[in-house]
């Protein structure tokens, strides 16, 4: 589904560009694909459970969590310091916690690294 709604973006954002008059319009649009195109390669990286439970915020390192198959970077999320969120854990697939406090759209500007496989 996210892949989906990535490659209507870009097809879109091509659309555009393509009937740009003005090179700055070009400019713009060309760096809205190549924004979308980086979104996409970033899902097509796979963590499985163990490989997200190396990305929980202790030590420096960065702070992941999964969400309806989706990883998220939570690093510089402010309430997610340190990897921890009202008790929970970063490295962890969340989906039901996440689902049972927050609307979907707390997710849409947190960086997406990858899709979660079981």
């Amino acid at each position: 589904m996210e892949k989906a709604k990535i490659l209507k973006k870009i097809s879109f954002y091509k659309y555009l560009y393509s009937n740009s008059l003005c090179p700055l319009q070009e400019s713009y649009y060309e760096n809205l694909i190549n924004k979308e195109e980086e979104n996409l390669r970033r899902l097509d990286t796979q963590f499985t459970l163990e490989d997200l439970a190396e990305y929980n915020g202790s030590g420096g390192k960065k702070a992941y969590a999964a969400v309806d198959g989706i990883v998220y970077d939570i690093s510089n999320v402010a309430v997610w310091g340190g990897g921890t969120h009202f008790g929970y854990t970063a490295g962890k697939d969340l989906t039901g916690e996440f689902n049972a406090c927050h609307k979907k759209d707390v997710l849409d500007n947190i960086p997406k690294v990858g899709t979660l496989i079981k």
